[in-house]
Parts: C-alpha cells; structure tokens; sequence
C-alpha cells in the first residue's frame, strides 16, 4: 500500500505543474516526480539527477522480477492442471502439458498475445489480479486466527473491502469490452481475449470465497460453541 500511496502523491504534485501525461511513460513519470522531491528539499542537481536513475532502475527491475514471478507461477499452475493425481500413469498429453519447458512456452506464448495489444490495456486487469492477492491471504490468516482461538474480526473488513474492490474492476471491465463490441470498436486480440480471461478469473475468485468463506464460518461456530460451554 506504502508504493500506491507515493505513487498517488509523486503524481499529484505533477499535476499542479502542468499535463503530467507529456512528460513520458508511467515510470518515467515516477522518476521525474521522486527527483523533484528531492530537488524542493534542497539536493543538488547531481543528487537529483542520480535518484532519477536509481528510481527507473528500481522500477525496471520491478517489472523484470514481477515477470519472471508471474511465469514461474503460471508455468507451475498450467502443469498442475495436467500432473493428475497422485501415483496415476500420465497420458501423452498430460506427460507433455506438465513438462516444464512446454509449460513455460504456453505460458510465454499467452502472455505475448495479451501483450500485443499494449500493457495499458490489460493493467487493469493485472491490477486487479494482483490486488485480489490480498482477499485469499486476509482469509487465511482469519481462519488460522480462528482455529487458534483468538480474535480475526479485524481481517473482515479489508478482506471484504479488497473483494469488492478488486471484483468490481473486473466487472467493469468486462462491461467496457461488451460495450466496445456493440458499438462495432472491439477487436478479438484486446478486448475479446481479455473477456475470455476475466470470466475465469472471476469465477475462480469467486469459488475461492466461497469455499474459504465456509471454512471461515464453521471455525467460528465452533469457537462460540467452545466458548458457551
């Protein structure tokens, strides 16, 4: 939360100088603000020129780390999907989806063809995604609390306010993409593929709150039944 918020006020004191959209792109932008932070609290040029380029190399390396985590993960989740159970023989299309450098490829691939489109249109759905990281951690950390025996009441509220938030994006979204077919704007390699990936991620989402959701209740009853005892 500490990087939205400063990222909130690097943008905002740009505004007050002018259209910051002109100045480049978004890391770009960060940078210049960050660097006339430190030239308003008195650093020379030199200081100021140097936070410049610490800054955009922290934010590439950001990216960088962020990609390479995100095909790890997906590469792991798209075998996971084929491994099968557990002591079972692999069929040929399950020994090749779970092989590591196929996975990876399909991986690489599909993220390519999200990406042919420009970044800008599908960070709002990464936006979401990875805000909606929050909600499945917030509720574990409840039912753990729960099973302990303690109070995980205060997990409720940003757990639900994440949920509503990060799902509410995806929603509109999804709405945007409809409306830009009626009206004839929409092309299959922006808006159509970003339709086909919200709905299961939304679903998945969802099936995720459930499920979490009971467990979250049933620890709870059973802590006001120890309690009443």
């Amino acid at each position: 939360m500490l990087p939205a918020v400063i990222a909130l006020i690097a943008v905002g004191s740009l505004c007050a100088d002018g259209d910051y959209a002109k100045i480049g792109t978004p890391a770009v932008v960060f940078a210049t603000a960050i660097k006339g932070f430190f030239v308003n609290l008195g650093f020379g040029p030199a200081a100021a020129d140097a936070t410049f380029t610490v800054i955009s190399l922290a934010i590439s390396a950001f990216a960088l780390t962020s990609l390479d985590t995100a095909t790890r993960l997906g590469r792991f989740m798209f075998q996971e999907l084929f491994a099968g159970k557990p002591g079972e023989k692999q069929t040929s299309l399950q020994s090749l989806c779970s092989n590591m450098y196929f996975a990876t490829g399909i991986t690489v691939a599909l993220g390519a063809v999200l990406c042919l489109s420009g970044y800008q249109n599908i960070w709002p759905l990464f936006g979401a995604c990875n805000q909606l990281v929050a909600v499945p951690a917030f509720l574990g950390v409840a039912v753990w609390l729960g099973k302990k025996g303690k109070n995980n009441k205060m997990f409720y509220f940003p757990m639900v306010f994440m949920l509503l938030a990060c799902m509410s994006s995806l929603v509109l979204s999804f709405k945007g993409n409809l409306e830009k077919f009626a009206n004839g704007t929409a092309k299959m390699i922006t808006e159509g593929l970003q339709c086909v990936v919200i709905v299961p991620i939304f679903v998945l989402a969802l099936i995720l709150v459930i499920e979490g959701g009971k467990v979250l209740l049933q620890t709870d009853k059973e802590n006001k039944a120890k309690a009443s005892r």
